[in-house]
């Protein structure tokens, strides 16, 4: 090959190799901007979380498989900065019932409700869980009450002899020393990524949330709406005109589809 011929061949293929670098780099950034606009509940599949947490062995245990890089159960992006929201948990009790808060952490003292957790045990000594969704992500009533065939893993801490309360001690701009932030994805790679984890041995019963006696006092303790209350236009009600929640808003689209 003539050395000049050779400059041209390698100048394209330098070129070549420039451009995909770029098509990748804007794919990226589309994938990112696709999950920042998308609708929000879309963004944390509350199903793959209650699997988690029956499988956890402990909160903290919860904790860390929420934020895992490798799982990467969240595609939370509240604060839109790029990368996928850190999420604490932060749990009070009282007699026989445990409330366990998942929270985005969105900046400096900020916290953002996701979703909670109310765990009681029944006079036969069975673990009743049950999920809310919190209205600014996922619509008033967003209630889900799992069925589990086997007690949950975790079920052994929270009424066993080694329970400790927990609540996290990590905040913005510190996390633990495995903790990785990861950018977003869009919604279709999201779902398939995280559908490997719903556990095939959890049902799911959706419809309103029935609140037990100690609920409200201890909701008061820990309740967080920091994102919410800044960014009111960004609420599901918003979002989603004429749609009470996230249940409704997956009817509606079955409907749609089926036309």
């Amino acid at each position: 090959m003539k050395p000049s011929t050779k400059k041209l061949f390698l100048s394209a293929i330098s070129g070549i190799g420039i451009l995909s670098f770029g098509c990748q780099d804007k794919a990226n950034e589309a994938s990112a901007v696709e999950a920042e606009v998308t609708e929000i509940s879309n963004n944390l599949d509350l199903k793959v979380v209650i699997s988690v947490f029956g499988e956890s062995k402990d909160l903290e245990d919860f904790e860390n498989k929420l934020n895992d890089p490798e799982r990467q159960i969240s595609n939370l992006d509240l604060n839109g900065d790029g990368e996928v929201d850190y999420l604490r948990v932060v749990e009070s009790s009282k007699d026989q019932t445990h409330l366990i808060n998942v929270q985005a952490v969105t900046g400096q003292d900020q916290y953002q409700d996701v979703a909670t957790f109310d765990v009681e045990r029944d006079k036969q000594g069975k673990t009743q869980v049950q999920v809310v969704g919190d209205p600014y992500v996922y619509g008033p009533n967003y209630g889900i009450r799992p069925a589990f065939t086997v007690a949950p893993l975790i079920a052994g801490f929270l009424w066993g002899s080694s329970y400790r309360s927990w609540r996290s001690p990590y905040q913005w701009n510190n996390y633990p020393p495995s903790y990785r932030s990861w950018r977003p994805y869009n919604h279709r790679d999201y779902r398939n990524r995280v559908s490997r984890y719903h556990n095939s041995n959890y049902s799911y019963h959706y419809g309103p949330y029935k609140r037990n006696r100690n609920y409200v006092g201890l909701y008061e303790q820990s309740r967080r709406n920091d994102y919410g209350s800044r960014h009111p236009n960004r609420s599901f009600a918003k979002r989603n005109k004429g749609v009470e929640n996230r249940y409704k808003l997956e009817q509606k689209k079955g409907k749609n589809k089926g036309k």
